[in-house]
């Protein structure tokens, strides 16, 4: 947290609360020879940051055996994806039970088994819901409209890496697949970080729609440009344009 200039010592106490869930619950990868824990927030917490980070180091979780892109896989998302369009935090709408120490009985400690508060916890809807608003309805309409978009965006992905392999098989060159190689590492990314923040469409709807909607806009960036490294080898065999018909006879019409 100190990278992004929040230490845990100087947050107060609810924001403290979402550290200690996000120590887990975050992007992250292992870096260097000691696979030590590192976060990507050198540049920022926004996915463009993150991904901004990873590029400048060429770090890539796999590799995909279609397009031969360098991916990013996000892990164990949720805290605070890109702190933007925030409606609730996490220690609103979950609740974590106590539990007593063994060593010391007035120590309470907070049990891993969470327990959703929609409709349990009159506090949560009256500061995080407006009064007018269902919030069964809201819940389901938020929900919908990711996924609705989610599904276009791993259609458009799965053609992605298929058309890069028909580029690449029929002779594009390393520096011609570059840049759609880099759009398609971009737009999984966005589309991975938006879906494994499984409780996005509460915690963040507006964020989880740009992020799907900018995976969309870079999965489209060079879809215009796909034949020019679309270089099919010539067949041996004559263009059908070429290929003599044979002369019908004419129909005779009956009397």
């Amino acid at each position: 947290m100190e990278a992004i200039g929040k230490p845990f010592e100087k947050a107060g106490r609810f924001d403290q609360q979402s550290m200690v869930c996000g120590q887990c619950h975050v992007e992250y990868y292992f870096d260097g020879k000691n696979k030590a824990v590192k976060f990507p927030w050198d540049d920022g917490m926004k996915v463009e940051n993150m991904e901004q980070y990873y590029d400048k180091i060429a770090f890539s979780d796999w590799t995909n055996s279609l397009s031969k892109t360098p991916m990013l896989k996000a892990q164990h998302r949720n805290m605070k994806p890109g702190q933007r369009a925030f409606t609730v935090k996490q220690r609103d709408l979950y609740r974590l039970p106590y539990a007593k120490s063994a060593e010391r009985r007035r120590q309470l400690y907070t049990d891993h088994k969470l327990v959703i508060r929609l409709i349990t916890s009159p506090r949560l809807v009256r500061t995080a819901i407006p009064r007018t608003s269902c919030l069964a309805k809201v819940v389901a309409e938020r929900k919908q409209s990711i996924n609705d978009l989610k599904i276009k965006v791993e259609d458009q992905l799965v053609h992605a890496h298929f058309e890069a392999k028909a580029a690449l098989d029929a002779g594009a060159t390393e520096a011609e697949m570059k840049p759609i190689q880099d759009d398609i590492r971009h737009a999984q990314w966005r589309w991975d970080l938006a879906i494994a923040s499984h409780g996005i469409h509460m915690h963040a709807p507006e964020e989880g729609l740009r992020m799907l909607g900018t995976a969309m806009d870079k999965r489209r960036m060079h879809a215009p440009n796909w034949r020019a490294c679309w270089r099919p080898k010539a067949s041996p065999m004559k263009s059908r344009s070429r290929i003599s018909q044979p002369k019908r006879k004419p129909s005779r019409l009956l009397a």
